[in-house]
């Protein structure tokens, strides 16, 4: 293989990383929207039902929920052969 082969190689292998990275950080961040959407959604309706139980006893408060963790899968699919095929 030819130093110009392995220089081209090198350069399709770091662009791979910084894509990856880059997605990666995107994954993140639709990941953290997602799970603030889920927690407004969950407080809302706990809050709607805490308000419709005041109605019923007294001395009830406001419900409050804090979500902490996540979860990322990252699956890489690697070959050994540099020829592409399609079917």
């Amino acid at each position: 293989m030819s130093l110009r082969a392995v220089n081209l190689l090198l350069q399709v292998y770091s662009t791979h990383i910084v894509l990856k990275i880059l997605i990666d950080v995107e994954l993140i961040k639709n990941n953290a929207k997602l799970g603030a959407e889920i927690a407004v959604s969950l407080s809302n309706k706990l809050n709607e039902e805490s308000k419709a139980a005041e109605v019923h006893s007294s001395g009830s408060t406001g419900t409050k929920i804090t979500i902490i963790g996540g979860a990322a899968v990252d699956i890489i699919a690697q070959s050994d052969s540099l020829e592409c095929q399609s079917g």
